[in-house]
């Protein structure tokens, strides 16, 4: 008796010590770096206010979304955003514009300014995920409009599809590969922007 009661004993006791292992995953694009934060704010002619990217369809959760043969989707049960992607695009999109322009001050469509110069960017994104075939799938549309007193009115759009062949196989590199095309789409925008300073 003695025996068995020492052994259950000894069991808990190694069962309670053996740490228990997380299988997720989380992943963030890569940590901004080289932000221009001492424009002299006199200098800037323009203020771009950017919307919160919206998301929609299956691009809008946490899980990391891949995209199968015969028209199949798969969501990640493991792998995770480490936010939830619109606030993880938004700020690297501001991130990325407020190193591309110069002129340019970029804040959030909430923060109060004068709304003189004031042009306003909203990006939709359709889809956010990975591809069996060309690696990674980003699509949606980017707006850039100004307010006047009784409407707004749009001054550029664009939609885009753009695709990231994966280095290697695995989350990491699909993470990577979308970081590229969310980079990409940035150019875009900052091209546009580029031709409105005058």
């Amino acid at each position: 008796m003695r025996v068995i009661l020492a052994s259950l004993v000894l069991a808990f006791a190694t069962g309670c010590s053996h740490s228990v292992t997380n299988p997720n995953a989380y992943f963030s694009f890569a940590a901004a770096t080289g932000v221009n934060s001492d424009t002299d704010v006199a200098a800037q002619k323009r203020t771009l206010k950017i919307h919160s990217i919206k998301l929609s369809g299956i691009a809008d959760q946490q899980a990391i979304v891949q995209i199968q043969p015969d028209n199949q989707v798969s969501v990640a049960q493991h792998h995770f955003w480490a936010e939830h992607p619109n606030d993880m695009l938004s700020k690297k999109l501001h991130n990325l514009l407020s190193n591309k322009l110069d002129l340019w001050q970029v804040v959030s469509a909430n923060v109060p300014t004068s709304g003189y110069n004031t042009i306003y960017l909203m990006v939709e994104v359709t889809e956010f995920a990975g591809h069996y075939e060309a690696g990674t799938l980003l699509s949606g549309s980017w707006y850039l409009y100004e307010k006047n007193n009784t409407s707004d009115q749009l001054l550029a759009y664009q939609n885009f599809t753009l695709s990231e062949p994966l280095t290697k196989d695995g989350f990491p590199a699909l993470v990577r590969a979308l970081e590229t095309s969310w980079m990409q789409v940035a150019k875009q925008i900052a091209k546009q922007l580029h031709a409105l300073e005058n």
